[in-house]
């Protein structure tokens, strides 16, 4: 039980540290208000997490 306790607390840490990044860090960065770059910031993490999980299933599917 104190593994699964563990990796929550690890897992809620990272997440107010992002947060923190998120709120007081990216405001610093000169990033343009376009309608693109909107589009892009919503799309690009989804591409990246459908890019490594579509990595890692090739690679776990190659070991069977």
């Amino acid at each position: 039980m104190s593994s699964a306790v563990a990796t929550i607390v690890k897992v809620m840490a990272f997440s107010v540290a992002f947060s923190i990044v998120i709120k007081y860090g990216l405001p610093l960065l000169p990033i343009p208000h376009t309608n693109a770059m909107a589009l892009l910031l919503v799309i690009l993490p989804t591409c990246i997490l459908g890019t490594l999980l579509g990595i890692r299933s090739r690679t776990i599917a190659s070991t069977k």
